[in-house]
């Protein structure tokens, strides 16, 4: 029941980092290596937020591999598409020119995947609903979860904002290792009768948020 309890949890705030905080894609259970633990650390919610017009680039490279492959074996249905290509291709890099679509394909691809990289920002959501509030050991806990994957080098990705959601509050403790602003007074739209406190997603610091334990138990 409360591993229901807890995932209903995270669906309610993943759908709402979407509709209310613009994360263009949120992961459930996801998972991140650090450097010195032996087994990966569980991400309840992962969020990241990106420009979608390099996830678009990427699928226009996509096709555009797909139509060159089929411009390989049906090379007259093609052969308007495939002449445009080596054109342009032509211009900057003559010798390739006759691998025109494949090389535009590539460049979309590799553009597209680096650019999104490059550009996508990082939430680590850790979702408690349990009936007592989050203690300072959770936190402490968290804080070195995540500083150890900061710190390696080859982790999948890196959490730039780290979010606590719990359904219970937080005691003093707790709050007094993690900075934060006073309550903002606004409500999830997604999420009634949530109340939230927010900080500036800086290393170090931990972001708490509280969930009225109402809204996922119904």
């Amino acid at each position: 029941m409360s591993r229901k309890k807890g995932q209903a949890l995270e669906r309610a705030f993943a759908a709402w980092m979407v509709s209310a905080l613009h994360y263009t894609t949120t992961v459930q259970r996801d998972f991140v290596k650090g450097e010195v633990a032996t087994r990966p650390y569980e991400v309840d919610v992962h969020g990241e937020r990106y420009r979608r017009y390099w996830y678009a680039l990427r699928v226009v490279g996509m096709l555009l591999f797909v139509l060159g492959m089929a411009a390989i074996f049906l090379p007259h249905k093609f052969a308007l598409v495939t002449h445009a290509a080596e054109g342009i291709v032509a211009k900057i890099w003559p010798s390739a020119a006759s691998s025109g679509i494949l090389i535009l394909a590539l460049v979309a691809l590799f553009v597209g995947e680096f650019g999104k990289n490059w550009s996508t920002y990082h939430a680590w959501v850790e979702c408690k609903n349990r009936k007592t509030a989050v203690k300072r050991f959770d936190i402490e806990k968290l804080r070195g979860a995540v500083e150890d994957v900061r710190k390696n080098e080859t982790a999948s990705w890196k959490p730039d904002e780290v979010i606590v959601v719990s359904a219970s509050g937080f005691d003093d403790d707790a709050i007094t290792v993690s900075p934060r602003s006073p309550p903002s007074g606004r409500r999830p739209a997604a999420v009634a009768g949530a109340a939230r406190t927010r900080v500036r997603p800086a290393a170090g610091r931990i972001e708490l948020r509280q969930q009225a334990r109402a809204d996922v138990c119904a």
